[in-house]
């Protein structure tokens, strides 16, 4: 197991670490300005001039600016989202928030360097145009030639400027974005949150409106006002089965660039990339609802061209979905920014066996880490976002689904010592694979060490992957795990509702064991000579106030074996007299009088190889008996006791030194 030494570099108030754990696929070199001037324009041989298949124009040519405009310049007075406007290829989910932060010169800087292009120096004007995106976790130079599609008529085919047609800023970037991708054709369709990541470094949440009632409304509108006002980028999804609905078009993503209320009712402004007026609902231009307000009403809301209002009932339902975009996470989905300001960035892939998929995931990679009492911020929990990005070469073509986990590792184990890791799966927030760029999940962790576990959902893809874990204190002892170390994982269980009342179970603790076979491997209980020998747990369950039942739960795990072993658990309710290990006479002649399960059953045995049971019982001593279904099987296994009240438990037998 090596422990990582890490780096520190202070960024604007983050604190960001990074380690690279690849061996195979490794990032390629960073592009250089090609060899050009003003005697022998650039073209770029790499990039095909190739729209996409549904663009057809007839007698359309690629042309360079100074071909069709008088007086071409990158911009006249800056970049703006005004100026954005989308043309014939279909990435309105990239234009959508190339417009959003086009105001933001901040944003814009990183995208358009001091070397972007130099149109209008006849000196230095090469036929180059020189654009950086985010890409796998670094800002990555793309240089392009300034060709572009040209309609008969002479008007750009795809993305151009709104404001002035001399502008070339905006199809020039499209056309650096797509080499990115390939291809005009890869970046056709995307999500608005991909778009983000690769234009800004940040990070993008949709929320779908479907899975939203009334009582939500007034809260998401907070959310969109804060995060407006906190410098975020918001934009809307409009769903494809519906098509155009009051002049919205089906499944296209628009720019949110402002909320308003009005008499008490709540606005949102939204923008269409296409760059012109499609909404005919309620607060349309010229519609009765702005007919009714005074003409001397203050502070009514501005609005270029392309922009309209949508009241909140009406944004909620032709709107399939908002996302909010940021560059650190808005942990409590507030629209603020939390104070998450510590980054972890660990590059990882999947590849040969620890390309696994899901159906396997302790297979697929894992790295360990803990966190301290000291970094948490509320209930001694410390919040922890992961954003995780697979390397897309080719979106299209690429991209697969992924999901990642974090599982919290037993107080009583060591990583580095123990045979058999047991792991606690801790909830998270999504639970399906995303098929998008990134994929995002929160956890409130307690203090103690954890294992993290990018998969794929299916096995045999291998690929790079990138973890940013943002965190409001910094990570420690972080480590590549080995896939030689065995694990085992269950999900957390905190609680049990029993009888209408929610029963806490605040005790746990993990157990190792080994089946030996001639040793404690004995069998099923129809083994007459060698059942007693199996592995035996005292527990003792202490008197409660009230006199009331503990709630015990069990769950029994195994190493991962092929073709897998099934095993049983019984449990029986002894005397002070009577002690483990408990002989044969006692458990064959108790057997059908050992305690049953809250379903009514016992003495079962699990033909998958893990075991759990959960028990209702009074105050008392009990012994647990585990065994495999066949004599002599063997395999390391683990006993995991949770319990809502602090009982002993002490091993017997169990072929392992712990007790």
């Amino acid at each position: 197991m090596v422990l990582v030494k890490l780096d520190t570099i202070k960024i604007t108030g983050i604190m960001e670490r990074t380690i690279d754990c690849r061996r195979h696929f490794k990032d390629d070199e960073p592009a250089k300005r090609p060899n050009a001037s003003s005697d022998d324009l650039f073209i770029d041989t790499s990039f095909l001039l190739n729209l996409p298949s549904g663009v057809k124009y007839q007698n359309m040519k690629w042309k360079r600016p100074k071909e069709f405009r008088t007086d071409p310049v990158l911009t006249l007075n800056g970049t703006s989202r005004a100026g954005v406007g989308q043309g014939s290829v279909g990435n309105c989910w990239f234009m959508s928030v190339l417009a959003n932060i086009a105001d933001n010169k901040e944003f814009m800087k990183q995208i358009l360097p001091e070397t972007a292009y130099f149109i209008e120096d006849p000196h230095k004007y090469d036929g180059i145009f020189h654009a950086r995106f985010f890409s796998f976790g670094k800002w990555r130079d793309v240089y392009v030639d300034d060709i572009l599609p040209i309609s008969q008529q002479g008007t750009l085919v795809g993305a151009m400027s709104k404001t002035n047609e001399n502008e070339m800023w905006v199809p020039l970037v499209e056309k650096a974005f797509a080499k990115l991708h390939g291809s005009y054709e890869a970046i056709c369709s995307g999500l608005c949150k991909d778009a983000y990541l690769q234009l800004t470094s940040g990070i993008g949440e949709t929320m779908e409106h479907q899975k939203m009632t009334n009582k939500d409304f007034d809260a998401f509108y907070a959310r969109i006002k804060n995060a407006l006002l906190f410098n975020h980028q918001v934009t809307a999804s409009t769903p494809d089965k519906n098509g155009e609905i009051k002049g919205l078009i089906g499944r296209h993503a628009y720019s949110v660039v402002s909320v308003h209320e009005i008499n008490d009712e709540k606005l949102v402004q939204i923008r269409n990339p296409w760059g012109h007026i499609d909404w005919t609902g309620a607060w349309s231009e010229g519609s009765t609802e702005w007919k009714s307000i005074p003409s001397n009403t203050k502070n009514l809301p501005d609005k270029n061209n392309g922009e309209f209002f949508v009241c909140l009932p009406d944004y909620m339902k032709y709107f399939s979905d908002t996302t909010f975009c940021s560059l650190t996470p808005d942990f409590e989905k507030d629209g603020r920014c939390n104070s998450l300001n510590y980054v972890l960035n660990i590059f990882g892939e999947w590849y040969g066996k620890t390309a696994a998929g899901f159906r396997n995931l302790l297979n697929n990679p894992k790295f360990s880490f803990s966190v301290s009492k000291q970094d948490a911020v509320k209930d001694g929990k410390i919040p922890i976002f992961i954003q995780m990005i697979q390397e897309s070469k080719h979106r299209k073509s690429d991209n697969t689904y992924i999901l990642v986990d974090i599982m919290k590792v037993f107080e009583n184990q060591d990583l580095q010592k123990s045979s058999l890791i047991v792991l606690e799966q801790e909830p998270r927030d999504v639970f399906l694979h995303s098929g998008s760029l990134e994929h995002t999940n929160r956890y409130n962790l307690e203090p103690g060490t954890y294992v993290i576990v990018p998969t794929t959902q299916h096995e045999g893809v291998m690929k790079a992957f990138l973890l940013r874990m943002f965190s409001s204190g910094p990570l420690h002892d972080i480590r590549e795990i080995p896939s030689s170390v065995n694990f085992v994982a269950c999900k957390k269980e905190e609680s049990l509702k029993l009888n209408g009342e929610t029963l806490n179970l605040t005790y746990d603790k993990v157990l190792l064991g080994k089946f030996i076979n001639d040793v404690n491997s004995g069998g099923q209980i129809n083994e007459l000579m060698d059942h007693y020998k199996n592995p035996q747990y005292l527990i003792t369950i202490p008197m409660t106030e009230k006199g009331k039942n503990v709630v015990l739960s069990v769950n029994v795990l195994q190493k991962p074996v092929e073709p897998k072993l099934p095993l049983g658990i019984t449990l029986y309710k002894v005397s002070e007299s009577e002690s483990p290990p408990l002989n044969m006479n006692y458990l064959f002649h108790n057997y059908n009088t050992s305690e049953v399960n809250l379903e009514g059953e016992r003495g079962l045995y699990w033909m998958l190889g893990d075991a759990s049971n959960k028990y209702t019982l009074p105050a008392g001593r009990y012994v647990l008996v585990v065994y495999m279904r066949s004599l002599g099987a063997e395999n390391d296994f683990s006993v995991i006791f949770r319990s809502s009240a602090n009982i002993d438990v002490k091993g017997y037998q169990t072929g392992s030194m712990e007790v």
